[in-house]
C-alpha cells in the first residue's frame, strides 16, 4: 500500500488493520500512531509490517488471511493498493497489480 501527501501543508493520519473472518466478526488491531507526511512525501506499508501490527494486537492471523487496511486521515491523501505473488516465500514476483483506493468520507451520526 502506498500513502502519498499531495496537499500543500504535512498531514497526520492514523491507520488500523480489520481482518475479515468467515461467518463471525473480524477481529481489528487498535490504531496505530499518528504518521506524518511533509508535502510530497510517501510511504509504504508491505505485509510484513501488516503482519507485525497483528501481532503486537495479541492477534495471530491464519496463513491465508483477507481484511482491510483503514487509513484515517483529516486530510486527502493518495492510496494506491499494489499486490504482488509469487510462486512461494523468497521467489521473484510473478504478478503485480495496483489499484488507486478513491478518498471515502465517513459519514457522522
Amino acid at each position: 500500500i502506498n500513502v502519498h501527501n499531495p496537499g500543500n501543508e504535512a498531514v497526520a493520519f492514523v491507520h488500523k488493520v480489520a481482518l475479515a473472518e468467515p461467518g463471525r466478526p473480524g477481529r481489528h488491531t487498535s490504531i496505530v500512531a499518528p504518521f506524518r507526511l511533509a508535502y510530497d512525501e510517501a510511504t509504504e506499508v508491505d505485509c510484513l509490517q501488516i503482519l507485525r501490527e497483528l501481532a503486537a494486537g495479541g492477534i495471530t492471523p491464519p496463513p491465508f488471511y483477507t481484511g482491510f487496511f483503514v487509513i484515517q486521515s483529516t486530510q486527502p491523501l493518495d492510496v494506491v493498493a499494489v499486490y504482488t505473488a509469487a510462486p512461494n516465500r523468497g521467489a521473484p514476483v510473478v504478478t503485480l497489480s495496483t489499484e488507486r483506493v478513491p478518498v471515502r468520507v465517513r459519514g457522522g451520526g
